[in-house]
């Protein structure tokens, strides 16, 4: 729902006529709808977009590795190094953004990492959903399932590949 309101809020500044700020067209939309308030409430929420991000992909990243085992899955140990890889990975999203700066390019060559991780990650559980030894005996992955599978990990693959090409 925000994303609507806010897609539409865009739409009814630039229908209005209203001439956008090159540098930060968003911000300017949030300016002509509300003046200063709005100007400032965009940083408010550019921040907490911002931060949610960085939460988010931090527990995805971390949920990814494997660092427990099943006899010790709730050790005091385990804890703070689930607790230190969060801070490091926090720490380290961070030392990007003040080193590198930009936001922007930074989003950009993330998306284009993820061009490439998506598109390799559907093709090892195309792959695997044929497998009986994997997935067992009694589940039959549905073939057209997995050809318009193979077609989304070739799209996403090219998508990718032209992403980084125009990086270049």
């Amino acid at each position: 729902m925000i994303r609507i309101v806010l897609f539409l809020t865009g739409l009814a500044v630039v229908l209005g006529g209203a001439t956008l700020d090159a540098a930060n067209p968003a911000a300017t939309i949030f300016k002509v709808a509300a003046g200063t308030f709005g100007y400032k409430f965009f940083g408010l929420l550019l921040f907490a977009a911002g931060m949610s991000s960085v939460i988010g992909s931090t527990f995805t990243s971390i949920s990814f590795l494997d660092y427990t085992s099943r006899k010790n899955e709730n050790t005091d140990h385990n804890r703070h190094y689930k607790m230190a890889i969060t801070i490091g990975f926090i720490a380290f999203a961070t030392l990007i953004f003040c080193f590198v700066g930009q936001p922007a390019t930074v989003l950009v060559v993330v998306g284009a990492i993820n061009g490439f991780i998506l598109p390799t990650a559907l093709g090892i559980l195309l792959v695997a959903s044929r497998k009986t030894k994997i997935m067992g005996a009694g589940y039959h992955h549905p073939a057209w399932l997995t050809w318009t599978g193979w077609l989304v990990v070739i799209f996403m693959a090219y998508a990718g590949i032209n992403t980084v090409l125009n990086l270049l």
